[in-house]
């Protein structure tokens, strides 16, 4: 398989001389491994004279000032042009600033991921929409009423399963025993989002395949968009780039995997900025994107249910860019989009929020309008979900005038 250079703007904003009249930045000339991706030619000029460096600069570090936030990293992909932007601090106590290699938790956009990962195994016939949960874990038959909770439930919030499984369920076997005397809370179709829910089909995931997420994250998407093999496992060596994160009042809070153990499949993913763009540009379409995983994640691209105004695909919300439409589905109706409406539209907004005990990220995505973002930040925010995606849709539209 041929490899490429591709040239990405990696713009370091700690760096930047405040009393400069020109914008000045740091440009990186990275290898990608993307398969087929050509060589993209920018010339230093155009970049410098870029309206979105600015409206970016000036976006974040308002952003960040506002909600003291030590360090973000922003991936954008507008104008036919990928950028990378590194703000503040990955350690604030020790000033070491957001770079490249920061690593930061994505959160429960690790959903998106896994759900790609169903979507391969329905593209493959191993897996079908309608199938119960109970035929991928076999011990789940002793629930009855598991017999009825589908894979499409399970990748759309539509299983009334609670947010969270109980805090002292912290492994397979005692999530496994807690499901099997579960019973539903109603019997009608509601939105209710689940970390619960997400990680069963992760549990099915690793029952059909013989293989761990980590594994199948890293085989099926991390190895073959170009991304960093981290996964849910960050390496001892690789621990040293991994951004110190804060809670919401700004002090210094624990890692995800000490908290919460099990979610792996709902919001145990790693990323840095490189990763992010990589993933992103698959995520619009690109057409260096491996055919497998594009049809993969059109799939989960796909409407597949509709609550009030929105409609859900697997793991995505699907949106409208131009609305300031933020969310407040739970509790309401999920009405099952039929089978010959079903069909991918790359006009919608397809995004996904990700809080953690100390970040916060977002990513949202217009497939045919060829542009996407992705936004990182090392602390948790108040109401962050709808905050960070507010402002994502708020900096897209204005990048990609």
């Amino acid at each position: 398989m041929k490899k490429l250079f591709q040239k990405y703007f990696f713009i370091n904003l700690n760096n930047l001389n405040k009393s400069s009249a020109s914008i000045k930045f740091l440009m990186y000339l990275t290898i990608s491994l993307f398969f087929n991706t050509p060589v993209l030619t920018i010339s230093k000029k155009r970049a410098l004279n870029s309206p979105t460096i600015p409206i970016v600069k000036q976006y974040v570090q308002r952003f960040m000032r506002k909600y003291k936030i030590p360090g973000m990293a922003v991936a954008l992909y507008v104008h036919n042009t990928p950028y990378i932007f590194h703000f503040g601090y990955a350690n604030r106590e020790n000033k070491i600033p957001v770079t490249r290699a920061t690593l930061f938790e994505i959160g429960s956009i690790s959903k998106v991921f896994t759900c790609i990962l169903i979507a391969q195994e329905i593209l493959a016939n191993r897996m079908q929409l309608h199938d119960a949960i109970s035929d991928h874990i076999y011990f789940l038959k002793n629930n009855q009423r598991l017999n009825t909770m589908t894979i499409e439930q399970l990748c759309t919030h539509t299983a009334a399963l609670p947010y969270d499984v109980p805090v002292d369920i912290s492994s397979k076997e005692s999530l496994l025993r807690h499901m099997i005397k579960w019973r539903p809370a109603t019997k009608q179709a509601i939105y209710r989002y689940s970390n619960h829910g997400i990680e069963l089909l992760r549990l099915a995931l690793e029952e059909s395949t013989r293989k761990t997420i980590n594994m199948l994250f890293t085989e099926r998407i991390l190895v073959p968009l170009n991304m960093s093999a981290i996964g849910v496992v960050v390496p001892e060596n690789y621990k040293i780039y991994y951004a110190k994160c804060y809670d919401k009042s700004g002090k210094l809070t624990t890692y995800w995997d000490r908290e919460r153990p099990l979610l792996l499949g709902s919001g145990g993913l790693r990323a840095t900025s490189i990763d992010m763009l990589n993933f992103m540009q698959a995520t619009i379409g690109l057409a260096n994107t491996p055919h497998d995983l594009d049809q993969a994640i059109k799939l989960t691209q796909t409407p597949h249910v509709k609550i009030g105004n929105l409609k859900h695909g697997l793991g995505w919300t699907m949106d409208n860019l131009s609305t300031n439409q933020i969310g407040g589905l739970t509790g309401r109706l999920a009405e099952k989009i039929h089978t010959d409406q079903r069909f991918f539209s790359g006009n919608y907004l397809f995004d996904k929020t990700g809080t953690t005990n100390g970040f916060q990220a977002y990513i949202g995505v217009v497939p045919n309008q060829k542009i996407g973002i992705v936004l990182m930040a090392n602390k948790r925010l108040p109401n962050g979900w709808k905050i960070i995606k507010k402002f994502g849709k708020e900096l897209l539209r204005k990048t990609s005038k």
